[in-house]
């Protein structure tokens, strides 16, 4: 049994049991305008520094927001298409972040809100939206977590230009400080109880920030599956209803606050690791001592524990717990104890580090074998968000990839409009972006998490002129970072990852209706694709050898 990835992209459709399964029991209306002075209907005195409006806070879905972001401010949606003008509010009760009085479509909840960039580190989400240089310093783009029926869940973007500098830190600050809230309210999931406590107390003086007055202190059905989500929790309606009718037998459809913890605490349930438990301890759920747990350690866990007895020894007393051991001598001055682990102590040590599914590497780990030797972490479409078929095309999805360590990204390119080649599926529903877009964001975070060598797959369906674009760009932006011409000279081997450190390697597949059919290599083989574009490149002064001899086979 190894831990399992936290990653909340991670499915348990392997397990024979789920962990969210039931427990058993043992038109927006145009107003002008106003100045600053009254346009919101309050007193608006500048501060020195935005973020003094804003007070921490240990409980609300939101800080002590200052009653410019509850009234509105009036700020420009912009988009590829137009520009709208729009009054945006907060609305702290409900979490939302509205711009319709009445249509809740028009409104995220500030859980969902994965990101906020601000001027010109959003230029790369804008894609088409036009905006003035000197407007950029007023620009905020919010990246959210969208819900519709026809997409399912899917991320989304809002790019608003606010009346001054002021207004945006208003609202970058707001958000910014629930966003650190909630990354800490994650760690109630957490198998350290320290930290699972501290963030369980948070998440109930949220939930209870939230009730009117004449509302009870009490946890609600609705209030469990808000905060399911912002747990990232994915599961159904119907989960969080039967794990919120287990911890309250009685119906009452409300929790208190001891029920609350149990609550989120069936949630961390591990039924593969219980059942482990209960085979090690004949199902009498008794504590274990240093022999057992080494027993298991030999015999489920596969681990030479006679290599390092003593390691392991000093992890076991790391999980367990000291109790009486007997009875004790006159003669002893101090009472003798005996290290043994609880079931607790026993999960603990399973989804811990101790417990890592890859043997933890003594120092910096030197590749310097060739690097086709190597298994490479790569990424099938990346500038997808979504769907194959119908789902949005972002940079963020080269973002998100690079920054997890990803090595080997794919570009879709086609023809598209005024001689500017786009990333898109190719003749499905997906929407657009452009090739500079991407080539841009990569040069940022192409190493944004290991030195070792980028692979760019592109797969081409541009004309000859748009793909000569298409080199122009990566030259202009990955500069010395690419890779154009062989390492080694006369070398029947390819370079290892070691020599290739902070380099950029391009590998190209030519659709069949770009016109080149020409072979990849010297010596083609059967398992050897051979539509491989080489001519564009080559016309820019980067050799075939280089980059062509990195085709998969």
């Amino acid at each position: 049994m190894r831990r399992r990835s936290d990653s909340n992209g991670a499915s348990d459709a392997d397990q024979d049991i789920s962990d969210c399964e039931p427990l058993p029991p043992t038109k927006e209306t145009e107003v002008s305008p106003i100045s600053r002075s009254d346009g919101l209907g309050i007193s608006l005195p500048r501060p020195s520094n935005a973020s003094s409006v804003l007070s921490g806070f240990e409980g609300g879905i939101a800080p002590a927001i200052h009653a410019v972001l509850e009234q509105g401010t009036w700020c420009d949606k912009v988009s590829a298409n137009k520009t709208k003008r729009i009054k945006i509010w907060l609305d702290t009760n409900a979490a939302r972040v509205c711009w319709h009085p009445t249509n809740s479509a028009k409104s995220f909840f500030i859980d969902d809100v994965r990101e906020i960039r601000v001027g010109a580190d959003a230029r790369n989400v804008r894609d088409d939206a036009q905006v003035q240089p000197e407007d950029e310093n007023r620009m905020i783009s919010i990246i959210y977590q969208g819900l519709t029926r026809s997409k399912g869940s899917h991320m989304k973007y809002m790019h608003l230009r606010t009346p001054d500098a002021y207004i945006t830190n208003l609202w970058v600050e707001a958000l910014d400080q629930v966003t650190r809230e909630r990354t800490a309210i994650m760690n109630a999931l957490s198998s350290s109880t320290d930290k699972s406590e501290v963030s369980i107390t948070m998440a109930w003086n949220q939930a209870m920030s939230r009730k009117t007055a004449d509302q009870p202190a009490a946890f609600t059905l609705e209030d469990a599956r808000r905060l399911c989500r912002q747990l990232e929790i994915n599961c159904t309606p119907g989960t969080v209803k039967t794990h919120f009718d287990w911890i309250n037998p009685e119906r009452t459809g409300q929790l208190s606050r001891s029920q609350f913890k149990d609550f989120v605490n069936s949630f961390k349930e591990r039924k593969d690791i219980q059942h482990e438990w209960r085979n090690l301890t004949m199902g009498t759920d008794r504590e274990i001592d240093e022999p057992q747990f080494l027993d298991f350690l030999r015999m489920i866990q596969k681990i030479d524990v006679a290599k390092d007895v003593a390691h392991w020894s000093t992890v076991f007393d790391k999980f367990a717990k000291a109790v009486p051991a007997g009875s004790q001598t006159s003669l002893e001055q101090t009472p003798r104890v005996k290290k043994i682990m609880n079931a607790q102590g026993f999960k603990n040590f399973l989804t811990s580090s101790w417990n890592a599914p890859l043997k933890l590497s003594k120092g910096d780990e030197v590749l310097d074998r060739p690097i086709n030797e190597y298994f490479i972490s790569s990424s099938h479409n990346t500038y997808l968000l979504g769907r194959q078929v119908a789902g949005s095309s972002s940079v963020e999805g080269y973002v998100a990839a690079l920054v997890k360590g990803c090595r080997c990204i794919e570009i879709d390119c086609w023809d598209g409009d005024d001689g500017r080649p786009v990333v898109t599926h190719g003749r499905t529903m997906t929407t657009r972006i452009a090739f500079a877009d991407c080539v841009s964001v990569i040069s940022r975070y192409a190493f944004h998490s290991t030195p070792y060598p980028l692979i760019i797959s592109l797969e081409v369906h541009c004309s000859a002129e748009q793909q000569q674009v298409m080199v122009d760009l990566m030259l202009k932006h990955w500069a010395d970072e690419l890779c154009t011409e062989p390492i080694m000279s006369n070398s029947i081997n390819l370079p290892s990852p070691e020599e290739l450190k902070n380099k950029i390697l391009i590998k190209v597949k030519a659709s069949e209706e770009s016109g080149y059919s020409q072979g990849a290599t010297d010596t083609p083989t059967s398992q050897t694709r051979s539509r491989s574009l080489s001519s564009a490149l080559a016309n820019a002064g980067i050799s075939d050898s280089s980059y062509m001899t990195l085709s998969p086979r």
